[in-house]
């Protein structure tokens, strides 16, 4: 097995196997099944700080990568110089579906790191030899896939409202649901993150914002937005 844990050593075989395990893509393996699995895949972990890019990396392992510790903002950046924040990645996600088992050489969102983070990287020679031998990293890929389908769908019924109030009160709505709150949700986004997944300015988030409480429509305290009308 080859280790390459650049920068430093600083995640021991232990760890990364309890980190693997906790992630969408290993979700569901046992401890034995980890142990089997482990010796069969070069891993290598990379450290990365504040601000830097993470594609050309994953470009140049073609595979996924699986956040250990951190975040990561997944951004598209448009032609008329704005940015939307596609989706915030936290401890356990996995991404670059889009770039394996294809010919995509453009990536599809800009990774870039919002809290110093550790990833690993899985080359897609080595994603496919566990895939063939282990049916639960297949069922775990594909549901990935699935999810992903299903976000984008969300992403463009958000983006496809023409008022700042709808875009806010479509992604509350879909929150809700996630959430499956009866009539609140956490948003665990600050107001420039939000602004930025709503493809808007953070002026124009805070005035539509004070819109929807003006017409008792939501009510902000903190992190949490109360929703005070039937959103059925």
């Amino acid at each position: 097995m080859t280790k390459n844990f650049t920068i430093q050593n600083c995640i021991d075989d232990i760890l990364l196997k309890e980190q693997l395990r906790n992630s969408q893509l290993f979700d569901a393996v046992t401890k034995q099944e980890m142990e089997d699995i482990f010796p069969l895949v070069s891993w290598e972990v990379r450290k990365f700080f504040k601000g830097e890019i993470v594609n050309n990396e994953l470009h140049n392992h073609r595979g996924l990568g699986i956040l250990l510790t951190g975040k990561i903002n997944a951004m598209k950046y448009l032609l008329d110089g704005r940015s939307i924040l596609l989706k915030r990645m936290y401890e356990g996600c996995t991404f670059g579906l889009g770039g394996i088992f294809g010919q995509s050489e453009r990536p599809l969102s800009y990774l870039e790191v919002i809290e110093l983070c550790h990833i690993v990287f899985i080359s897609e020679n080595d994603i496919f030899k566990i895939m063939s031998r282990y049916d639960i990293i297949l069922k775990n890929y594909l549901k990935l896939v699935n999810s992903k389908v299903q976000f984008l769908n969300k992403k463009i019924e958000v983006l496809s409202q023409s008022a700042i109030e709808d875009r806010l009160m479509t992604y509350i709505y879909q929150e809700k649901m996630r959430q499956e709150k009866d009539n609140h949700i956490i948003c665990h986004l600050g107001k420039t993150a939000l602004a930025d997944f709503l493809g808007v300015s953070r002026a124009s988030l805070y005035r539509s914002i004070i819109q929807l409480e003006n017409k008792r429509v939501i009510r902000c305290k903190g992190k949490r937005i109360e929703i005070l009308i039937d959103l059925e």
